[in-house]
C-alpha cells in the first residue's frame, strides 16, 4: 500500500510549537488563525522562528514506530506537505535531514502539496492521513481512502489522534 502521511500536526505537534513560540515572541493572544495577524508581524514571526518550527519540531507520540512499522511491512510512505520550497530553502534536503536523524523511514517526499487529493490520485496513493478536514474531503473526492487525524466530531469516517489506531486502523479497516 502506498500511505501519504501529512506533516504538520499529524507527524509532529506544529500548533503547540507554534503557541509556544508565539508567547516567546508575543504578550498578545495566539490568533484563531494565521491570517488574523499583519503581513509584517507574519513576516517578522516567522523570519525568526521558522527553522524551529519547520525542523525542530516533537514527533508525537508512536508516530516514528508505527510509520516504520509500516514501512517495514512493505508499505510505500510518502511524506505529503503544503510547506512550500519558496518559503523554506532546501526544503526536501532539509526534511530528509530531519527525517533521518530521528530515524524516521520514508520513501518520497511531496512539498507544496496545495490539493492533497489530486496529488494523491496523480502519485497512486492509497490512503492519506491528515488532521485537515479539507484535505480529507479533496481525498474522498478522489477515491482514495483517508484517516483524518484529529477529533472533528462532525466527520463519520475513520478519525483518531493516536498513532496506535491509525495503525490499527489501517490492519483492521483498510487492508
Amino acid at each position: 500500500m502506498r500511505i501519504g502521511i501529512d506533516i504538520d500536526d499529524t507527524l509532529v505537534s506544529t500548533t503547540k510549537v507554534l503557541k509556544k513560540l508565539w508567547k516567546k515572541y508575543s504578550s498578545d493572544k495566539f490568533p484563531n488563525n494565521i491570517e488574523d495577524l499583519n503581513d509584517s508581524n507574519i513576516a517578522r514571526f516567522w523570519s525568526i522562528y521558522r527553522s524551529d518550527i519547520t525542523y525542530n519540531n516533537s514527533f508525537k507520540f508512536n508516530a516514528i514506530k508505527v510509520v516504520n512499522k509500516l514501512k517495514q511491512q512493505g508499505n510505500v510512505i510518502c511524506i505529503i506537505t503544503r510547506r512550500s520550497r519558496d518559503r523554506n530553502i532546501n526544503l526536501e534536503d532539509n526534511l530528509k535531514k530531519w527525517f533521518n536523524n530521528n530515524n524516521l523511514l520514508f520513501d518520497e517526499i511531496y512539498t507544496d502539496a496545495s490539493n492533497k487529493g489530486k496529488l494523491c490520485k496523480d502519485k497512486n496513493i492509497d490512503l492519506l492521513v491528515d488532521d485537515l478536514y479539507e484535505n480529507i474531503i479533496s481525498c474522498i473526492n478522489e477515491d482514495v481512502k483517508v484517516i483524518l487525524f484529529n477529533k472533528n466530531k462532525d466527520y463519520k469516517g475513520l478519525k483518531t489522534t493516536s498513532w496506535n489506531k491509525v495503525y490499527k486502523m489501517i490492519m483492521e479497516d483498510l487492508c
